[in-house]
């Protein structure tokens, strides 16, 4: 699934710690739209991932705890844009 690996820089970013909210959430899909990542922040960043418009993962909460500090908790998206790659030209 090479998808997963394109959403993991993003989620990174996620964890970033500002005073600045852009939005609490947005959707990522594969090229061919059977794969979409809807994420939203609340407490935690939460993740949902549905194929072919049916939703094989639920809200799940997304959090890594490093040293004692739990990266994730009261997430804001620092900057947002969209974005679209054309992989077939």
């Amino acid at each position: 699934m090479g998808s997963k690996k394109n959403i993991f820089p993003l989620l990174f970013l996620l964890f970033t710690d500002t005073s600045l909210q852009a939005q609490s959430g947005f959707s990522l899909s594969s090229p061919d739209h059977t794969i979409s990542v809807d994420i939203s922040l609340k407490e935690k960043i939460y993740y949902s991932v549905s194929f072919k418009g049916e939703r094989v993962l639920e809200a799940s909460p997304l959090s890594i705890n490093i040293d004692n500090a739990v990266l994730g908790a009261n997430p804001v998206i620092v900057n947002a844009k969209n974005t679209s790659i054309d992989l077939h030209p």
